[in-house]
């Protein structure tokens, strides 16, 4: 069968690295295998969102299909749309099994039995699924952070915000972790970075480097991208995006050479705010400057968007 989104095992293999997998998450998603009972993260888990494949992104099951089948695998009696997911019949162990896969890149997802709620059939997988995402509780988590050190400093002063800031990230870390059983590379950074320039802030009482750690950041990225596209002649979002977003590859070019250019403006940007406008300007500029990503986002998605390849049909 072909299938839309095609790849070799090693990139299929370097792709879930890449994302923190587990090591058994290729054999299961790629080659069929099957992780022990009662030991993934999405068993219990009851809380609202969507569970996409874990190999390309493709939306698979809506949580409120999801029930307790009693068997310590994630049970759900449907998935979200009619073209989410294939099927076939295999005849492992001497025996007639209907097989579920990724409608859009064969990733293996499990097995249907007809044991689900009012006889509709189960479909019964763990490790072909990514983490469950509900988007307001990510919007939510992503924005409280700043606005706890908004607060504080508005109440108190840097030094108390700073230190507010610090616990706010430590726990939205936590609760990411919780919720996806990893942290990916970017969040570690961020973490490590706030930690560290937060630390100095509160011991050497001098509030430039939380004023600064944005535009280092930023810095690191830009520096990152580009070494990484003109020495490396790697696109690292078309490395992390692509099995999500099929564009041409001059279209992957032109995006990460944007990103280069949008991380370095935010790098330029935050430093002359930090240097030469007063720290209620700055936090304020922390406040609304949340307008630069969500502008660079919104035209990012208009362009990319008639690039897009069309959906080619699966050939059995």
């Amino acid at each position: 069968m072909t299938y839309k989104i095609q790849k070799t095992d090693a990139e299929w293999k370097a792709l879930l690295q890449q994302k923190g997998a587990e090591p058994l998450a290729f054999d299961v998603s790629r080659h069929e295998a099957t992780e022990r009972a009662f030991t993934g993260k999405h068993a219990d888990n009851k809380l609202p969102g969507t569970y996409t494949c874990i190999c390309c992104g493709k939306p698979l099951f809506d949580a409120a299909a999801k029930f307790d089948s009693g068997t310590g695998w994630p049970s759900y009696f449907q998935p979200i749309g009619e073209d989410a997911v294939g099927t076939k019949v295999d005849g492992l162990l001497w025996m007639k099994r209907t097989e579920v896969h990724c409608a859009d890149c064969g990733a293996h997802l499990g097995h249907v039995f007809p044991d689900g709620p009012a006889h509709r059939p189960a479909l019964l997988h763990e490790l072909g699924v990514d983490g469950l995402c509900p988007p307001e509780m990510r919007i939510l988590l992503d924005f409280l952070p700043i606005a706890f050190f908004f607060g504080a400093y508005k109440y108190y002063d840097i030094y108390v915000a700073t230190a507010v800031l610090m616990a706010g990230t430590v726990i939205q870390m936590a609760v990411i972790y919780l919720l996806d059983r990893k942290l990916t590379m970017m969040h570690r950074i961020t973490l490590g970075l706030i930690l560290v320039f937060g630390a100095a802030t509160l011991l050497l009482h001098d509030e430039r480097f939380i004023k600064w750690k944005p535009t280092v950041l930023y810095a690191a990225m830009a520096i990152g991208l580009a070494v990484a596209v003109w020495v490396m002649k790697k696109n690292f979002l078309k490395l992390l995006l692509g099995s999500q977003l099929p564009l041409p590859d001059p279209i992957w070019r032109r995006l990460n050479i944007a990103w280069i250019g949008y991380c370095a403006f935010m790098a330029v940007v935050n430093g002359y705010v930090a240097a030469y406008y007063s720290t209620e300007a700055w936090v304020s500029f922390k406040l609304w400057g949340y307008a630069f990503p969500l502008v660079f986002l919104v035209a990012q998605g208009i362009y990319i968007t008639p690039h897009l390849k069309a959906d080619e049909p699966s050939q059995p």
